[in-house]
């Protein structure tokens, strides 16, 4: 612990001591959970959650503690494949909607006097 810099899911530099779940866990009150990331001193990191329940005697002190700190990463992976995977969609749907927009926007538009044969060469691009 004494090697680690905590930091706030915003960038900030914290103190374990002031962290919601210390402030909770001290007054003997389950915590929420609490995004923060770990740094050790050769640069590497870590997002975790911090979730925090007291174990209780029967009078109401605090016996123990039981603490998570599930690793981020796995959610964060997720989290860019599903950016990457929208992306790709997203992209991939441009080129068919812009080849269906154009043939629409003439014989929908202000001017769509077309012979019969043009009206059927628009429908067909439409179709396929």
């Amino acid at each position: 612990m004494e090697v680690l810099t905590v930091y706030r899911d915003d960038g900030a530099e914290i103190s374990l001591e002031v962290l919601s779940m210390a402030q909770a866990l001290t007054a003997a009150e389950t915590a929420q959970v609490e995004e923060i990331v770990l740094r050790v001193p050769d640069g590497r990191s870590l997002g975790v959650l911090l979730n925090g329940t007291p174990i209780r005697s029967e009078e109401g002190r605090m016996e123990s503690l039981i603490v998570a700190v599930p690793d981020m990463t796995p959610l964060e992976e997720q989290e860019r494949l599903l950016a990457e995977f929208l992306a790709t969609v997203r992209h991939e749907l441009r080129t068919p909607i812009a080849t269906v927009k154009g043939p629409i926007k003439t014989l929908l538009g202000p001017l769509a006097v077309l012979n019969p044969a043009d009206a059927r060469q628009l429908h067909q691009i439409i179709d396929a």
